[in-house]
């Protein structure tokens, strides 16, 4: 076509614009008492919305000049043990590196033939062709690092290939900082106490005494986690210690709180905790 714009994506511009003139009219005759803000309303939209996210990466991909991709997944359990899996799509158009994520899968079994046919599963229903795997990313959890019955030996078996197997650098960069701190006791400390503090601000006495920015949870599981409680305690430092404080001698607090202060208070207000706060920070 002419000006250089290919026939897909003005395709697309008119079925945007097709959209946008068919919500405008609907907006015109709906019943004016009609708020549409439920929840079963809101999750329908939620829904429709992913869905064309999901149509628009499955195209691009698709219409890549090669059209095959490296599978990367992560799983973490929510509180009514569900695995939630995020599906990312590893792809190249335009000869340029992309990452897309393609889904949120869920399953209530967390073995890794459940995980597997979750994964290959969302991959195909979204639309692409399992086939065109030309490797996949996990971590090193053993349900899917294993080469024998682990998420990556099962992908492979599935689709009758070899696909190679990569361990994320992220969870391998992740592994190191674990290691570094587990070898030297006063770091391990340090992130012990830190942890502390941040489920002894959360106590409703404390929320209310404490004047600071709230205090990041230790994720052991991301390297980052390090690096927010550390940041978070740092930013928030002379609060920690002016609650600690106010904690030892305030009537408003009972007495096993007020005792239960003196020890992180005492390790928070030595140098060498500092020091070490201001060496993992860098």
């Amino acid at each position: 076509m002419g000006f250089g714009v290919s026939a897909p994506a003005v395709y697309r511009q008119y079925s945007t614009i097709i959209r946008y003139i068919k919500l405008r009219d609907i907006a015109k005759s709906i019943p004016q008492n009609a708020s549409y803000t439920s929840a079963m309303f809101q999750n329908e939209v939620v829904d429709l919305m992913s869905s064309m996210v999901r149509e628009a990466i499955v195209a691009n991909i698709n219409t890549a000049d090669i059209p095959f991709f490296t599978l990367k997944a992560d799983g973490m359990r929510d509180s009514t043990n569900t695995e939630n899996t995020s599906v990312v799509i590893r792809y190249v158009k335009d000869a340029v590196p992309k990452e897309d994520l393609l889904a949120l899968a869920t399953s209530k079994k967390h073995d890794a033939k459940s995980m597997c046919e979750t994964i290959l599963t969302t991959v195909s229903d979204s639309g692409l062709e399992p086939s065109h795997i030309l490797a996949q990313c996990y971590d090193g959890a053993s349900v899917m690092s294993v080469k024998n019955g682990g998420v990556q030996s099962l992908v492979s078996k599935a689709l009758q290939k070899y696909v190679p197997y990569v361990h994320g650098f992220n969870h391998q960069l992740h592994l190191v900082v674990v290691h570094a701190v587990s070898q030297q006791p006063e770091f391990q400390q340090y992130f012990e106490v830190c942890d502390m503090l941040y489920n002894f601000l959360r106590r409703p006495t404390l929320t209310r005494l404490y004047k600071g920015n709230k205090m990041k949870c230790l994720l052991e599981q991301r390297w980052s986690g390090h690096l927010a409680i550390t940041t978070a305690m740092l930013d928030s430092y002379d609060d920690i210690v002016d609650v600690l404080t106010t904690c030892g001698t305030s009537a408003e607090v009972d007495g096993n709180t007020s005792i239960e202060t003196s020890g992180p208070l005492q390790k928070v207000e030595n140098a060498k905790f500092l020091f070490i706060a201001y060496t993992v920070e860098r």
